[in-house]
């Protein structure tokens, strides 16, 4: 028991001295960042009174979330060059814009300008001074290309248009002129075609916009296509789109396609092919025309509010990746870049940096990063409001990274203008940051890393959870001599989620190495556990308290684990950006009732204090997963309350029964509204995704609640059918309950002898249960949760077993003496 003891102290002061170092960094990140923001607000105040082919690039991995988090930061803590900017996330810089349109005299520009189909690494290798000048005024940072479909251009501007996630089609790039001719008729009439409707002269049309309505009609949640161009006509202010990405093959102006309004309009600019001019030393034998690009801008300058430039070249030069030479790829896009940079630079002559914003952005990287999982793109905001450093927004709250969801956001909030009820995202803002471009770079590497790190490390875990868990059936019913061996086996799957928890701490580029280091870990804790702790309750107990307490420590001081951890979550798929993913939300709750339930079986002695550091350690668990400060995981929250509170009614006797199930139920019904309230009521850009739930049930209704429980059963269901978690749930609960039964008699045994672990079992089971039915990827949640409720089980079984043999053993043994 001392001994027991004397482990579990070791690992607490060790992450309790992980928590202090990451606080006493927080403290003075914080401390340093809003002295930053406070003078830097102070002046800003003072100043101002591809082909087809790109279709099947990459296939979406599952839709992102837009929730925010709470203000935390946990990027930067294994960044070089970024340690005393880590802890909570820098005070946000700029103001907050009112919600209306602002007065004409107050008024600037928002210049927008895509290079697509390029990197950072592009930008850093090629001779951009104009853009390097941004950066050294202005923010940067990684922007997520999620869609309701494939990485397309096709799709990504028709979602940062519509603000929501969803898909283009083959023809919603072309947009023309009014008075252009397309395929023998007039442009004007083949619009009133298409859509009823009178264009005006000098506006632009999606000819495509018809498809688009089509192919967005049933999605489960509320679009407007061309939300971004719908608010800002409606707020009186005029865009203008100069510029195309035309190849010899297809006319393509993506941007028209991100700027349009809901009827597929843009009321200024110029994308026609007299743009472009022939160059037989470009691909296509095409190239932006700078002086009559330079020409369109200067017809729209005055008139229009927001002008969104698209510098075709880059795209050209990845579209023609399949017919040149490599090297000879790289000299396209760097002369691409580098004459895109020029344009920049004529456009910032014109620019106030005082008064007008500039948005440097790229929707889609080129193939190469790709092809190795670097999903995140460049975006550069300088201007009004913006300092240097790197973005970050409400939907992610991770300096560095914004969603695609927030550029068309941004644009509106320069202006004050809302954002319509479909639209999604929160506005783009700096936080101060000194490491530049290559720690951006840095950043994105480490995040590429993490993602082709993950699916390996979390298959091989997998399997050797399904492995351990057939192999102890096999050995429990057949194989009994090999039981010592089978419990070791059980010991070391129970620990490797507190070893994917702490491996960012030495975080290693080598897939190799990493899974080396994990294995390491993982058998010098099983080792030191086993050597140490002989009581079977007390190894359980210290595994489950470690992971729980492991988990409760990095949530308190910002999460820098989970974030990097092979079981959190990562920006690049986009599913969550904060606070505690479901992997880990469900190992929390089966950790938390097994270990609690561990604890006061060990210390029954001390039942009434066991019990009551039983009552607040869950208290805490449930807190950290419900309060929006850590980032609300309602899933979690709902998951914890009704494993937590069945525990404590079977510890305190109580039978249950429908009508406490209903009770419970109702105190659930009413936390959880109180939460939805207090979030609410919170500042915009610290709110977390239930904040964000309230304001679009007031936009849209009740039917919202329906259309997000509609999403979460389709993804259970999907995920049901597809991830390799189902295996490890099903293989868990089969073995449960063919334990239940077999060996006879062995499962009363254990319930008898272990009460209080048995509770454990049962809320550990019901905890599973509603984390499958209450999250969107509820079975990743009772998957997990699964680990430390049917392994323990299992152990506990093994362990009565070999006690029951090793009786046998001394009985026959005292047999043979007798006879």
């Amino acid at each position: 028991m001392k001994k027991a003891f004397f482990l579990l102290i070791v690992f607490s002061v060790s992450l309790c001295s992980i928590a202090l170092n990451y606080g006493n960094t927080a403290l003075a990140s914080d401390a340093a960042s809003i002295y930053q923001s406070s003078i830097y607000q102070s002046e800003v105040d003072n100043r101002s009174t591809t082909k087809a082919m790109d279709e099947q690039v990459e296939q979406n991995t599952g839709p992102a979330s837009i929730s925010s988090a709470n203000t935390w930061n946990a990027d930067s803590a294994f960044l070089p060059g970024t340690s005393e900017y880590t802890g909570l996330l820098p005070q946000l810089s700029g103001k907050v814009m009112q919600n209306t349109a602002l007065p004409e005299a107050e008024k600037g520009k928002v210049v927008l300008v895509a290079l697509d189909r390029i990197g950072w690494k592009d930008i850093k290798e090629a001779s951009t001074p104009n853009i390097d000048r941004l950066i050294e005024v202005g923010a940067i940072g990684l922007m997520t290309t999620n869609t309701a479909g494939s990485r397309s251009c096709n799709n990504l501007y028709v979602t940062m248009g519509a603000g929501a996630r969803i898909t283009g089609s083959s023809n919603s790039p072309q947009a023309f002129s009014a008075d252009e001719v397309y395929q023998g008729q007039r442009v004007a009439d083949l619009y009133y075609q298409i859509t009823g409707r009178r264009l005006e002269s000098g506006s632009i049309a999606s000819i495509g916009i018809a498809a688009v309505y089509r192919n967005n009609a049933n999605r489960p949640y509320p679009v407007k296509v061309g939300a971004l161009g719908t608010a800002l006509a409606q707020n009186g202010y005029k865009v203008a789109v100069i510029g195309n990405s035309d190849t010899s093959e297809k006319q393509q102006r993506y941007l028209a396609s991100m700027m349009m309004d809901d009827k597929g309009v843009v009321p200024l600019g110029e994308v026609g092919e007299w743009l472009n001019q022939k160059d037989g030393t470009r691909p296509f034998g095409i190239k932006v025309d700078f002086d009559r690009m330079a020409q369109a801008v200067q017809r729209v300058w005055d008139k229009a509010d927001v002008i969104a430039v698209e510098w075709g070249d880059t795209y050209r030069a990845e579209a023609y990746r399949h017919m040149v030479m490599d090297s000879v790829l790289e000299g396209h896009r760097r002369k691409a870049i580098e004459e895109g940079d020029t344009f920049i630079g004529w456009l910032m002559e014109r620019l106030d940096m005082d008064r007008d914003l500039i948005i440097i952005f790229t929707a889609l990287g080129p193939l190469r990063e790709l092809e190795v999982n670097n999903r995140l793109t460049p975006v550069i905001v300088a201007g009004k409001g913006v300092r240097k450093g790197w973005l970050t927004s409400a939907s992610t709250h991770r300096m560095g990274v914004v969603t695609n969801l927030d550029l068309g956001i941004t644009v509106l909030d320069f202006f004050g203008i809302p954002p319509l009820p479909e639209q999604g995202g929160a506005p783009m803002r700096s936080a101060y940051n000194d490491s530049g471009l290559e720690g951006i770079m840095a950043f994105n590497q480490k995040l590429v890393e993490i993602f082709n790190q993950r699916p390996f490390l979390i298959r091989a875990f997998v399997f050797y959870i399904i492995a351990v868990v057939v192999g102890s059936l096999i050995v429990l019913l057949f194989k009994r001599k090999y039981l010592g061996a089978i419990k070791l086996c059980l010991l070391f799957a129970m620990l490797v989620p507190f070893t994917y928890l702490i491996l960012p701490l030495v975080h290693q580029s080598s897939l190799a190495v990493a899974a080396l280091i994990a294995v390491a870990f993982t058998l010098l804790f099983a080792a030191i556990i086993w050597k140490l702790i002989p009581s079977m309750l007390d190894r359980i107990m210290i595994i489950c308290l470690m992971m729980t307490g492991g988990l409760l420590i990095d949530q308190w001081t910002g999460a820098r684990l989970i974030q990097w951890s092979p079981l959190g979550y990562d920006v690049i798929s986009g599913a969550r950006f904060y606070g505690i993913g479901n992997e880990y939300m469900g190992a929390l709750v089966g950790a938390a009732c097994i270990g609690t339930g561990a604890a006061v079986e060990r210390l029954r002695l001390q039942r009434s204090i066991i019990l009551s550091g039983a009552v607040v350690l869950l208290a805490m668990v449930l807190a950290t997963l419900a309060l929006p400060w850590w980032g609300t995981n309602v899933g979690g929250a709902i998951t914890a309350f009704m494993a937590f509170g069945l525990f404590i009614m079977l510890m305190a006797g109580y039978r249950i029964t429908w009508e406490r199930v209903a009770a419970l139920s109702l105190v659930l019904v009413i936390a959880i509204v109180g939460l939805f309230i207090l979030d609410g009521f919170r500042a915009v850009e610290s709110q977390s995704h239930i904040g964000q739930t309230v304001k679009l049930i007031r936009e849209n209704g009740v039917q919202e609640l329906f259309n997000i429980a509609y999403r979460k059963i389709s993804m259970n269901i999907r995920l049901f059918r597809y991830t390799i978690w189902t295996r490890v749930f099903l293989s868990s609960l089969l073995a449960m309950v063919i334990l239940f039964y077999r060996p006879k008699g062995i499962f009363k045994d254990v319930k008898e002898r272990y009460p209080s672990l048995y509770y454990g079992f049962i809320s550990g089971v019901v905890g599973s249960a509603v984390a499958f039915a209450v999250n969107d990827s509820g079975i990743v949640a009772a998957a997990t949760c699964m680990i430390y409720v049917g392994l323990p089980f299992i152990f506990v079984i093994a362990q009565q077993v070999e006690d029951i043999e090793g009786s046998k053993g001394i009985y026959r043994e005292m047999q043979l003496k007798r006879s």
